[in-house]
């Protein structure tokens, strides 16, 4: 995405009260804007055109220490949390605390091409989120301040609560190593110990591959064992009385 960004009138009359002073820099919050205005009318906003979404601002990036550098970073989260209607964002503004008249729009950045960038609703795309990152010079960067919203933060006890800390996973892995695996694994069989499926299929023949029996037959169309036996010994005797008789 590409953004103009600049100081607004209220901004830069900020900034020349500010190096005659004890005053920090207090910036406020950022806000999303679904407008659009002609860059030469951004200095002149007092707010953002088409105001959507209160943004999080995040811990400001300050240049190397020592170093003649003022710029400053201002990392801006955009979440769709909550968002139930989506929209195009065109603008992003970052407010700031004047010691005369309270809060101003001290920059705005718009983005440069005709069409927004769009912001689905939670619905839409759960989890939705944009970073914004936007560097402007500043008189004393270390003498800047940023207001966060404590809202979405975690308290020290939240985090213990939601969170493993290190020293628990420590002990987890120590109960872990001391765990005999090989007693537990004991009743199971070992791999080098059974065949897979392809090894038994290939050893032994399938059921489609040996002799079963296709006809069925009624009781009076075959002999019972004692009618087979009985029958081999009367051919038997049939043959013995002929041979006999030939021989007289």
């Amino acid at each position: 995405m590409d953004f103009y960004m600049i100081k607004t009138t209220a901004g830069l009359a900020l900034d020349q009260k500010l190096p005659n002073s004890e005053l920090t820099l207090k910036l406020t919050k950022a806000m999303s804007g679904a407008g659009k205005v002609e860059q030469a009318q951004l200095a002149a906003l007092t707010s953002v055109s088409e105001p959507v979404q209160t943004l999080e601002l995040k811990d400001l990036i300050h240049p190397v220490s020592g170093s003649e550098n003022t710029t400053l970073t201002i990392p801006v989260f955009l979440s769709n949390a909550g968002l139930e209607t989506g929209y195009e964002l065109f603008q992003v503004g970052v407010y700031a605390q004047d010691p005369d008249v309270g809060e101003i729009l001290y920059l705005v950045a718009q983005l440069t091409r005709d069409t927004g960038e769009p912001v689905p609703s939670e619905g839409d795309a759960p989890g939705f989120s944009i970073d914004f990152n936007l560097a402007v010079n500043v008189a004393n960067a270390d003498n800047v301040e940023v207001v966060l919203n404590e809202a979405g933060k975690l308290t020290v006890e939240q985090a213990d609560q939601r969170y493993a800390k290190k020293t628990d996973l420590e002990d987890l892995r120590e109960e872990f190593d001391s765990i005999d695996i090989s007693a537990q694994l004991e009743p199971y069989a070992k791999k080098a110990d059974v065949y897979t499926k392809t090894e038994s299929d290939a050893a032994y023949p399938k059921k489609v591959d040996v002799y079963t029996k296709t006809e069925t037959y009624t009781k009076t169309e075959v002999y019972t064992k004692t009618e087979t036996d009985q029958k081999i010994t009367d051919a038997i005797n049939t043959n013995i009385t002929a041979a006999l008789n030939a021989s007289y």
